[in-house]
């Protein structure tokens, strides 16, 4: 039978999973990045454009 402490003592983490964790970290965070610089330039198009059709009502 299995002793449960005993292998549990012995285990050990693989390098690859804190590895994975912070590539999922650091891309989670450029995900925000992008969302935050495509609703920026998505803002800054709505402004041009709003002012494309101001001049020329002028």
């Amino acid at each position: 039978m299995l002793n449960f402490d005993e292998e549990l003592a012995k285990f050990e983490m693989a390098l690859e999973v804190n590895q994975i964790e912070d590539q999922i970290a650091t891309e989670d965070i450029r995900d925000i990045m992008d969302l935050i610089k495509e609703g920026m330039e998505d803002k800054l198009l709505r402004l041009k454009n709003k002012n494309d059709y101001s001049d020329k009502e002028l």
